[in-house]
């Protein structure tokens, strides 16, 4: 187990893409921020300068910019799975800082679909987002399937097991476009953070289970509490049991800080507020975590 002298300095997130604005969004910069279905979020940790996601692609130049913040200042990039929401924005991301390094499960770059009786869509990463990631020399690609530690107090959980029957993908996902092979996403990552407060868990849409996600990063961490899980919950379709059991799961584990985003659906952040009380904080774009 990890002694708290292992816990490295201070902690910046800033969510840079989500569907909505955050309440912090009017001050936190003098220039409109944008917003699209997407998500990603600046990390600053250990000495490391990271991006969690990329969104679509269509505000996230923007974002940073109107944030302060430079994409050439990145140390690496890293996605939590390969939908087209949270990898579109990579070609540009990639070139924009040409010594970061990229993680990704090997299976980020699959097709994917959404089959749905209205239609089929396809959710897969774009192609020009596979070109970036086929073009990367072997020193700036890192796939990742098994954890993952990035320093002393931070690491990627790689594929997350599925202990609660109740936690599905979380929608109609399938590899082929006649809905005939469902898709498990197993490229669903998190990355989990050692803070000076606990843990710090970071989703991406959280296809594995919201409560998998935590239960993983905290065996993977050894930590011995939950201070924050930020990112997509994916309730927006959850029975009432899974809401019920989420919460349930979610009470235990008994975290500070709850800041559901992109997926989770209005319903689903309501019903968590009304269950966990101040906790539950909405994020979107602007919203800053700052742990010293």
């Amino acid at each position: 187990m990890m002694g708290n002298d292992e816990v490295s300095g201070a902690l910046r997130m800033q969510i840079v893409v989500d569907n909505q604005l955050s309440k912090e969004a009017s001050t936190a910069t003098a220039t409109p921020l944008g917003t699209e279905h997407g998500f990603a979020v600046w990390v600053e940790f250990g000495g490391r300068c990271l991006l969690f996601d990329t969104g679509q692609g269509g505000v996230l130049a923007e974002n940073l910019a109107a944030l302060g913040l430079s994409a050439s200042a990145l140390d690496g990039v890293l996605l939590s799975h390969g939908h087209y929401d949270h990898a579109g924005g990579l070609p540009w991301v990639m070139q924009q800082a040409p010594q970061a390094e990229l993680y990704l499960h090997p299976a980020a770059v699959s097709a994917r679909y959404a089959v749905r009786p209205t239609g089929v869509k396809s959710i897969g990463m774009p192609q020009a987002a596979r070109e970036t990631v086929a073009s990367l020399p072997a020193s700036r690609l890192h796939r990742v399937s098994t954890p993952l530690r990035l320093g002393a107090a931070m690491g990627l959980t790689g594929s997350i097991p599925r202990r609660e029957a109740l936690e599905t993908t979380g929608g109609p996902f399938f590899l082929d476009e006649q809905g005939r092979e469902p898709d498990p996403i197993v490229d669903d990552l998190a990355l989990w953070i050692r803070s000076s407060r606990g843990l710090v868990v970071l989703l991406g849409c959280g296809h594995s289970g919201v409560l998998n996600s935590i239960d993983e990063a905290m065996r993977q961490s050894c930590a011995e509490s939950v201070y924050a899980v930020i990112g997509g919950f994916h309730l927006n379709a959850a029975s009432e049991a899974r809401l019920q059991r989420t919460v349930e799961g979610l009470r235990a584990w008994d975290p500070a800080l709850l800041v559901p985003c992109h997926c989770t659906g209005e319903e689903a952040t309501a019903y968590l507020a009304a269950q966990l009380g101040e906790r539950v904080k909405r994020g979107g774009v602007g919203w800053t975590l700052s742990l010293s």
